[in-house]
C-alpha cells in the first residue's frame, strides 16, 4: 500500500480503481458475514434440539466452516480499514446474535 503511494496514487484512486470493485468487493464481504451470523445463529439455536452425536458433530462441523470461511474472506480484503469494519461487523453481529440467544432461552 506504500508502495502505491509512493508512486503517486492515493487510497481515492485504489479505491476507485476497477470500478470501484475494492468497494464492491468490501459490501459483499459484508454481506457474506450478515448471512454467516444469522446461519450461526440458528445452528447455535438448534443445540437444543439435537437428539445424536452425528446431528451435535455436524452442527459443530458447519459452525467451523462457516467460521473459517468468514476468516478467510476478511484475510482477503487488502485496505485496512475496510477489513478493520469488516471484523467489526462480523464480531459485534455475533455478540448480538449470542445477547438474543441468551434472551430467548431465558
Amino acid at each position: 500500500m506504500k508502495q502505491l503511494e509512493k508512486q503517486g496514487y492515493n487510497i481515492f484512486y485504489l479505491l476507485s480503481a476497477n470500478h470501484y470493485a475494492a468497494i464492491i468487493y468490501f459490501l459483499e464481504a459484508i454481506v457474506l458475514c450478515v448471512v454467516a451470523i444469522f446461519i450461526e445463529f440458528f445452528l447455535f439455536k438448534s443445540f437444543g434440539e439435537i437428539n445424536g452425536d452425528k446431528e451435535f458433530l455436524i452442527n459443530i462441523a458447519t459452525i467451523l466452516i462457516i467460521f473459517i470461511l468468514v476468516v478467510l474472506t476478511i484475510k482477503l480484503i487488502t485496505i485496512p480499514i475496510l477489513r478493520l469494519i469488516c471484523k467489526a461487523v462480523f464480531i459485534g453481529g455475533t455478540a448480538v446474535a449470542f445477547m438474543f440467544l441468551m434472551d430467548s432461552e431465558s
